[in-house]
């Protein structure tokens, strides 16, 4: 099941340098680097601490560059890139590499075998690194350079005056502060000799910030050199913090973590009594499709939706879930899963919406959160994260995303709300939660409705056919967000098919909720919408002609864009198409933007459309939605083929043979997780972030719901 790379790549400095490995800590911070062991990011650091969690993120220790001699023999076990040459070049004597539990390297030097290992702890920014001596014909010197950045992790540093180079030495502990405004970094070792000899190492080379035509050189700052003396069968533990830890708790921490992740791939006992899979009720006349429970056992949650027909149902047995060891792709995925749960600083949860570089994101957060938590059996994280977000609801709007460095939250989205009713049903289908439903989710869901209908920012507001319509001139309120200085790519103002999909699936939840929960009064006025919403959306974005929903609606205008946001009208809970619709939809999707890794944001026949998710800033943004591939629409796209195609024993095999491509993905940029994009024409090389949440959530999701966790 594990990850593991041989000499064939990890000898070849190109391909183990296109491999990443991430550790995080659970509060915002991570390790991260590649096979080699040289830094091809800003982001790549052996401590990136989360100083305002979970942002506030600072590069603190970009590396150690270590050695190990015996005898009169040297050997390096690093690598780095400078302008014309690799220097050291360690990932020579590399012999192996495994993933599982954390990342580690065997380096074979002459008569030395050396395991290295890094392991991030869970709530705290704190790095261990072991480095145990598997062969040796005697002792072992151990010499570690650490290199120093000190900086914003979005940013570079060069050779300057104002660093502070001199260290404070203890027994068994360095403590390094370059900067009075940044952090002090603290060394714990087993009683080695540090040697303070200042130097700057000049000119390292970032070669994907290259690629992304950004600043790539970086200045690094090494303060001295640690020595230890090694003997072989031992280990001997760095420990790299905020902190000042020294290596008598490095066993203690060791261990904690271990156990911890441990836990993590197997379901937790409080899990609902089997997957919930949803059915396509076939409408009678004058009636609508939608989309509702097959499990009996979630109809004493919403006792008192409408009665259906029992010949329409369609279901298939309930599938029996796998245990722990399944699925490699299940198995990497629910690790994965636990890097994006993140406790915030001031109480609560959140989601790190992808990795290195983003945030906690309201829109991620809620489309993720299923994925994260319910899949994995972490009830207990769902609600508190939706309790977290329902404190920041302001005028009916979730926030888009926190800034760093504490600043006010940004609500610059129309539908990051509408996600919340979403991922708080899937909570409640789950949970049963009624005090929660009552005291949390129904306040808030009365206010993000409210806020919609009376008008809050950005001209989002509820127009007199029952639509919800936004935008405001130099801002992208949607997921399709990209922009290049004042040009926004795709501002789709007007009323955009999947924001009015997640309305009328909004109004249909809170209609259901208020007859749970002793509304009924409330709940047919919100059924009198929602029947107005589905009126007007097929009457509005149904274009006959191409078979398919058009994009954006405004006034008289119809954007007949070929994009992937129809689907969700397809996939969500509550379905706004008859079957030969649906089915016409998903005959479009399929055709022109279904690829093994994901859905296309436009279709290739589309002259707006991008090949390739390449080149600077203004080139990325400007092929972000117009092409480019994302990988978590693969979860809509999969409930929609099912809705539409029926839950039999062959579409579900058909589910598993689509998610093989993801297996073979987990090793090939961000090992164990699911990239953020990939380009619009094969090969469909990753790009973007190496981990991105909902990628991974939404992977986590369809094999939870639509194949019971068996693979």
């Amino acid at each position: 099941m594990g990850i593991s790379f041989g000499q064939d790549v990890l000898n070849d400095f190109e391909a183990a340098s296109q491999r990443e490995w991430l550790e995080t800590n659970g509060i915002g911070g991570f390790a991260s680097g590649t096979l080699s062991g040289a830094s091809t990011r800003r982001y790549h650091g052996l401590l990136v601490a989360a100083t305002l969690p979970p942002l506030g993120r600072m590069v603190l220790v970009s590396k150690l560059e270590e050695r190990v001699s015996v005898g009169e023999s040297a050997y390096d076990l690093s690598a780095n890139q400078y302008p014309g040459a690799v220097h050291p070049q360690g990932h020579l004597h590399l012999v192996s590499f495994d993933l599982d539990p954390n990342p580690s390297w065997t380096f074979r030097c002459g008569p030395i075998a050396v395991k290295k290992s890094v392991m991030m702890i869970h709530g705290q920014n704190t790095t261990l690194v072991d480095y145990q001596i598997l062969e040796a014909p005697g002792p072992v010197f151990l010499s570690i350079k650490p290199f120093l950045a000190c900086r914003d992790y979005h940013w570079l540093i060069r050779e300057n005056r104002d660093a502070m180079t001199e260290a404070a030495v203890q027994p068994g502990l360095v403590t390094l502060q370059p900067y009075p405004a940044v952090a002090a970094v603290h060394i714990g070792h087993p009683r080695g000799r540090f040697t303070c000899a200042p130097t700057w190492y000049r000119n390292l080379i970032y070669q994907r910030e290259r690629e992304r035509g950004l600043e790539f050189c970086e200045d690094l700052l090494c303060p001295g050199v640690l020595e230890l003396k090694v003997e072989p069968d031992y280990c001997a533990t760095i420990v790299v913090s905020t902190k000042a830890l020294r290596t008598t708790v490095a066993d203690d921490l060791r261990t904690q973590e271990l156990s911890r992740r441990r836990a993590i791939p197997r379901l937790k006992a409080d899990r609902a009594p089997g997957p919930v899979m949803p059915f396509f009720t076939e409408p009678g006349a004058g009636e609508s499709a939608e989309w509702t429970s097959r499990d009996e056992s979630t109809e004493e949650f919403f006792s008192r939706r409408p009665a259906r027909s029992a010949g329409a149902r369609r279901t298939a047995p309930r599938a029996v879930p796998a245990d722990e060891a399944g699925s490699p792709l299940l198995h990497y995925l629910r690790k994965a899963a636990d890097s994006f749960i993140v406790r915030r600083g001031n109480g609560g949860r959140t989601v790190i919406a992808g990795y290195h570089w983003f945030g906690d994101w309201g829109r991620d957060t809620m489309i993720s959160l299923p994925g994260l938590t319910l899949a994995c059996g972490l009830r207990d994280l769902a609600r508190e994260t939706l309790e977290t977000f329902s404190r920041y609801l302001d005028q009916g709007l979730l926030p888009n995303c926190f800034p760093d460095g504490g600043a006010a939250p940004e609500y610059n989205t129309v539908d990051a709300s509408l996600w919340f009713a979403y991922a708080a049903e899937k909570y409640l289908d789950d949970s049963r939660d009624k005090e929660f439903a009552r005291k949390v989710v129904l306040p808030t869901i009365r206010a993000i409705i409210e806020g919609y209908r009376e008008g809050t920012r950005y001209n989002i507001r509820v127009g007199d056919d029952g639509l919800i319509g936004q935008g405001q001139v130099g801002v992208a309120l949607t997921w399709m967000d990209a922009r290049v200085g004042d040009w926004v790519v795709t501002p789709r103002r007007g009323k955009p098919v999947e924001v009015n999909a997640l309305w009328h699936n909004a109004l249909g939840f809170a209609a259901d909720l208020e007859d749970w929960l002793d509304g009924p009064r409330e709940a047919r006025e919100l059924r009198a919408l929602q029947t107005r919403v589905r009126e007007s959306f097929v009457s509005q974005f149904w274009s006959g002609q191409g078979g398919y929903l058009c994009d954006v609606v405004d006034g008289i205008q119809r954007d007949l864009s070929v994009r992937p946001n129809q689907i969700f009208a397809l996939s969500l809970p509550r379905a706004l198409l008859d079957s030969p619709r649906a089915r016409s939809v998903l005959e479009v999707v399929e055709r022109e933007l279904y690829t093994p890794l994901g859905l296309r944001s436009l279709s290739p026949v589309d002259p707006a459309f991008r090949p390739r998710f390449a080149g600077n800033i203004a080139s990325r943004d400007s092929a972000y939605h117009q092409g480019t591939v994302w990988a978590y629409l693969i979860g809509p796209y999969l409930t929609a083929y099912l809705n539409v195609h029926g839950r039999t024993p062959t579409t579900l095999n058909r589910v598993r043979e689509l998610l093989v491509p993801f297996t073979l993905h987990l090793q090939e940029a961000g090992l164990g997780s699911i990239s953020e994009v990939f380009d619009g024409e094969a090969p469909h090389r990753p790009g973007g972030c190496i981990s991105q949440a909902w990628s991974v959530a939404e992977l986590l999701r369809v094999i939870h719901e639509e194949l019971g966790d068996h693979l």
